[in-house]
């Protein structure tokens, strides 16, 4: 199965020389992602932070509904669910399908991950770090 990444590397100035990888994301089984990624960095080196669009940041609140959705977003009911539906290109839709059978297995799961997160410590960042 294809895969693919978006990896920024950095040369040695006029030569081919790799100084160093960074994977902005990988292991994704379509470019639609890969793309608006790359528009996004490419806007901002060319037009700079202040002309960059607003992102719309998953809400991780800790809560029942949220945990028993967490691996299956397209089935969650409410706003977050109905957003990420709109996104969907057709690969994602097409997984989605064939992954919906699996329901009994993410479930469980999602319910696990709720578990979990109510017994994290919560993190807190050292005092001289700002």
């Amino acid at each position: 199965m294809v895969r693919y990444a978006l990896v920024l590397v950095v040369c040695r100035p006029g030569t081919t020389e790799v100084l160093e990888r960074i994977t902005l994301r990988g292991n994704d089984i379509a470019t639609q992602g890969l793309e608006s990624i790359w528009s996004y960095v490419r806007r901002y080196m060319e037009q700079g932070p202040s002309n960059l669009p607003t992102l719309h940041v998953r809400e991780r609140r800790i809560s029942l509904l949220n945990s028993l959705f967490f691996y299956i977003p397209y089935l969650a009911p409410g706003e977050e669910g109905r957003c990420y539906r709109h996104h969907m290109g057709a690969v994602e839709l097409i997984l989605a399908f064939l992954m919906i059978w699996f329901f009994w297995i993410w479930l469980p799961l999602g319910l696990c991950y709720y578990v979990a997160m109510r017994c994290a410590p919560e993190s807190s960042w050292p005092e001289g770090l700002d």
